[in-house]
């Protein structure tokens, strides 16, 4: 720099801030998102619930499809985690629990020992199989994910489409959320790709789900 020259301060600051611009990719719009629901697109009932079908699949879970949730105790009865289950907690009417009380003690730590638990989900979403749970019927949340196998009961005509379809919902419905201790989306048995990644199911959580659609 000569004698004269005068230097402008964050001359350098300045210079790296141009060239990451001038290299940024270009803003993209957001997307349209009625487009994206299957209600607006003219999508049918009979495709969001394979939509549903085929992402539970994909996170490694069973679907089973009834007609009524009469036909629930039948699934469960050939559903192999059920048949050599000692202890089953069920939050359905209609479905019995077995073995220790499931209302015996309000510590999460007693259902440990839970190898199946039976809920209802309140809807599920058709992009990714999640299914949202309030701990309904269940005696603690902690029920969930400390069983060994969870069976969730979810009625076809409750899906939507996205998630921002199901967070339209919730906000439309704030008792599905506001009014409840506990809720939340479940997407699939646990899972965990930490180690190697190496995908392992049922490394922290229940170990399979098994969801029944009732059409």
């Amino acid at each position: 720099m000569s004698a004269g020259e005068v230097r402008r301060p964050g001359g350098s600051r300045l210079r790296v801030l141009a060239a990451l611009r001038a290299t940024s990719p270009q803003p993209v719009a957001l997307p349209d998102l009625d487009s994206w629901s299957g209600t607006r697109a003219g999508k049918s009932a009979e495709e969001r619930a394979d939509a549903f079908v085929s992402a539970l699949e994909d996170a490694d879970a069973s679907v089973v499809r009834v007609a009524s949730e009469a036909e629930i105790e039948a699934v469960l009865e050939t559903h192999a985690p059920c048949q050599r289950a000692r202890r089953v907690v069920s939050g359905l009417t209609g479905i019995r629990s077995r073995g220790q009380d499931g209302t015996a003690s309000e510590l999460p730590e007693s259902f440990a020992d839970v190898d199946v638990a039976v809920a209802r989900g309140h809807f599920g979403v058709a992009e990714n199989g999640a299914v949202w749970c309030d701990g309904e019927g269940l005696p603690h949340r902690a029920t969930y994910f400390l069983c060994q196998h969870l069976v969730l009961v979810v009625a076809a005509a409750t899906l939507v489409d996205t998630l921002h379809d199901a967070y339209r919902q919730l906000g439309e419905q704030p008792e599905l959320c506001r009014e409840r201790a506990w809720s939340g989306f479940i997407a699939g048995p646990s899972k965990t790709a930490d180690i190697e990644q190496a995908l392992v199911v049922g490394a922290h959580g229940p170990r399979s789900l098994l969801v029944v659609l009732v059409d």
